[in-house]
């Protein structure tokens, strides 16, 4: 490890590296997220970059600022799905070497990208500007800051029951939930709401509702990053007309440490989607 202190460090290295691997970029992808900030995040830092050259091969370098779509291709290096160029600071930028890959988003390493050889720095050169690095923040765009609406009322949870003050989560209705933003959008179910849509029926009139919206859909073991299909139940136990008498289309992502939710209008009042604790 290098000599000045690192608290967070992520390193991917595929596997396929043999002795022509400078001339064949597609074969050695290696790239690290470096902070020297405490508290930074496992998924974001500056990137430093494995050469693939004479003068910097098996050395990481620092990168300067980064791209959105140069961000993009270095998080698919580390194995995210997504990700986008961050203005905060996480240290130095450790031993400047890369700068203007040129990338679209669509390449599959940063070697790949148009520029990547022109953008090499010599002679000890200084990122322009007096950039501290490229800064980056890996995952699905949902998954980030800004991404999602978050469900933390305590009336949504399948342990709240009642028999009156129902809402729903079906815009431009007059009892609409108050944290209901539309459909189509993200959710994340946190705090007193529980962390996850409830995958079991809820018995009747719990949630804050009459109708409960849930999904049977087992989500433990979902690849991070990537958006699921689900289907969501409308009913309860106790419900005359069944757990699931109605059935709409979503999608769920593992965010790590959470799940998010593209949710659609409940079919109708007083429907609306209940939290559960995993």
């Amino acid at each position: 490890m290098e000599a000045m202190q690192m608290y967070v460090i992520f390193f991917t290295l595929f596997a396929g590296v043999v002795a022509d691997s400078r001339v064949v970029p597609e074969q050695l992808q290696a790239v690290k997220l470096y902070s020297t900030v405490e508290g930074t995040q496992p998924y974001e830092g500056n990137i430093l970059l494995l050469g693939n050259d004479d003068a910097s091969f098996y050395v990481h370098r620092g990168v300067c600022a980064l791209t959105n779509e140069e961000a993009k291709v270095a998080c698919k290096m580390l194995g995210y799905s997504e990700g986008k160029a961050s203005n905060e600071q996480y240290g130095n930028t450790y031993a400047p070497y890369f700068q203007n890959f040129g990338c679209t988003g669509d390449e599959p390493s940063l070697y790949d990208c148009p520029d990547y050889a022109a953008g090499i720095l010599v002679g000890g050169a200084a990122c322009a500007g007096g950039e501290t690095g490229g800064g980056v923040i890996c995952g699905a765009a949902q998954c980030q800051t800004g991404g999602y609406e978050t469900f933390t009322d305590s009336t949504r949870s399948t342990s709240y029951v009642s028999g009156s003050n129902w809402k729903c989560d079906k815009t431009d209705f007059a009892t609409v939930s108050s944290d209901w933003k539309g459909a189509g959008k993200w959710y994340r179910f946190d705090g007193a709401a529980g962390n996850i849509l409830a995958q079991t029926s809820p018995i009747n009139r719990s949630c804050g509702t009459n109708v409960a919206g849930w999904s049977p859909k087992i989500i433990t073991g979902l690849a991070v990053g990537k958006a699921e299909p689900i289907t969501i139940c409308y009913g309860a136990k106790g419900d005359s007309r069944g757990e699931c008498y109605k059935k709409l289309e979503g999608e769920v992502t593992n965010c790590g440490d959470f799940y998010v939710y593209k949710l659609p209008n409940t079919p109708g009042c007083h429907m609306r989607y209940c939290g559960a604790t995993a």
